[in-house]
């Protein structure tokens, strides 16, 4: 292109030995091969990664692809892997019943969802989370201080923004999603804790509603929209510390009965009406 060499595409074939059922009647063993053509799509065309990057300490490439949900739009849009004359491949791989991806894996009520520190990422949602008592710390979490309650919990919520432009179509993708990995609770877990955590997460839907406006304000424009995304993560995380600051832990009654009225506004989720935290004992 323009007189350089560039990446054009490589193809390569590998395979695994597959045991099943050892030690049983029904033993067997498979060899499962697949080959794979891996090739530059459009160096014309700027392609938009979603924001933010899901990085972390020793994170492989499946965890850090499993935090951005399933993303409708394109799949229906790209259909370019195909090598046979098979229609619409993305989507019946997706929806068949016996494909695990992140589009089931991680949707609300999934086998897999057993509390907040306990799951890979976690998309917001009006179910409301529970968590155990003293979790283990996550791999990139800070040694805490026993002085300081600040230093026993970190909470790290991210505004996801996937941007897609085909033809004369712009789509916007965007989700409020935990990352358990850069998060960890050392505390108590009450009824306290648990409003606490999920206003707070319940707060960072309502900042990505306000993002999407922002976003779209202007058409959703691909050269402005990092610019605009980054703006808006900063306002993102201003809120947030300024929330974090203010409740508490979830232990200032009055700071609480704020926020829980300003998200309730917004998401119908009254967290104080739920958990009762500040029940009086008798």
């Amino acid at each position: 292109m323009n007189g350089r060499s560039c990446f054009g595409h490589t193809d390569f074939e590998y395979a695994i030995n597959y045991l099943s059922r050892p030690g049983a009647a029904e033993e067997r063993q498979y060899e499962v091969t697949s080959r794979v053509v891996l090739y530059a799509y459009d160096y014309e065309q700027k392609f938009i990664l979603p924001m933010p990057s899901f990085k972390g300490f020793q994170l492989n490439d499946y965890r850090q692809i499993s935090a951005v949900p399933y993303n409708d739009f394109f799949w229906r849009n790209h259909e370019e892997y195909n090598i046979r004359d098979s229609l619409n491949t993305n989507f019946a791989f997706y929806n068949d019943t016996i494909s695990v991806s992140n589009k089931l894996l991680f949707s609300v009520g999934a086998g897999n969802r057993k509390g907040l520190f306990e799951s890979p990422y976690v998309l917001w949602s009006p179910a409301r989370f529970r968590i155990r008592d003293i979790v283990t710390d996550s791999m990139s979490a800070a040694a805490p201080s026993a002085a300081i309650k600040a230093n026993e919990y970190q909470l790290n919520v991210k505004i996801l923004a996937d941007l897609n432009v085909m033809a004369d179509t712009c789509h916007l993708l965007t989700a409020t999603i935990f990352d358990p990995f850069d998060s960890y609770y050392r505390l108590p877990s009450d009824q306290k804790s648990l409003c606490f955590i999920n206003t707070f997460f319940d707060l960072c839907e309502t900042q990505r509603m306000r993002s999407v406006q922002a976003l779209t304000a202007e058409g959703c424009p691909a050269d402005s929209f990092e610019t605009i995304y980054k703006a808006q993560t900063n306002i993102f995380e201003q809120e947030q510390q300024a929330y974090l600051k203010a409740v508490d832990r979830g232990t200032n009654e009055q700071k609480m009965t704020m926020y829980n009225q300003q998200v309730s506004q917004i998401t119908g989720i009254d967290n104080i009406a739920i958990f009762n935290p500040f029940e009086k004992s008798e």
